[in-house]
């Protein structure tokens, strides 16, 4: 495992770091563990400059993302069906000088989603529209709206099968 630029590793594979450990990143750094390695760190990690990353990243099963509608259905979310059994939303809908907020609880039983919305507040109109199912291996967050302006902000909680 390497985490700086001049290709010194502080951990081997598999070994934990107990340690504080801070990144400058010049150059970029890439961290390539495998499908199914993985690299935990206790403590504190600091990085000066940009992280880029793709594919999947969980910090306790939470993630926050922001999302910006270009059509009038968007998928916003998703999550692996053999990995994840439930999720639990806080989503955050603006569009000019309207918004809306609201919890959403989904639930995956095999090849069909269910959900529900509660709490929902907004500024005099319901800009989104929220609904999930079953695509594949991946359960799905669909936003719907007539405003395709919209962004949506939230916060996702996801529970391990």
């Amino acid at each position: 495992i390497t985490f700086n630029n001049s290709g010194n590793s502080i951990a081997s594979s598999g070994e934990q770091v107990d340690k504080s450990i801070t990144i400058t990143a010049e150059r970029g750094i890439n961290l390539t563990t495998g499908t199914d390695k993985s690299v935990l760190i206790s403590n504190d990690l600091k990085v000066t400059n940009n992280i880029t990353a793709s594919g999947n990243i969980s910090a306790s099963n939470f993630c926050e993302k922001f999302i910006q509608m270009t059509n009038s259905s968007s998928i916003t979310d998703t999550f692996n069906t053999g990995s994840f059994r439930s999720a639990k939303y806080i989503l955050q809908v603006t569009s000019a000088s309207k918004f809306q907020t609201s919890e959403m609880l989904v639930l995956h039983h095999n090849s069909t989603a269910s959900n529900t919305e509660y709490a929902q507040i907004n500024s005099d109109i319901n800009l989104v529209d929220f609904s999930t199912d079953v695509n594949g291996a991946n359960v799905r967050l669909i936003a719907s709206s007539s405003f395709i302006s919209c962004s949506v902000k939230y916060n996702r909680i996801i529970i391990s099968s």
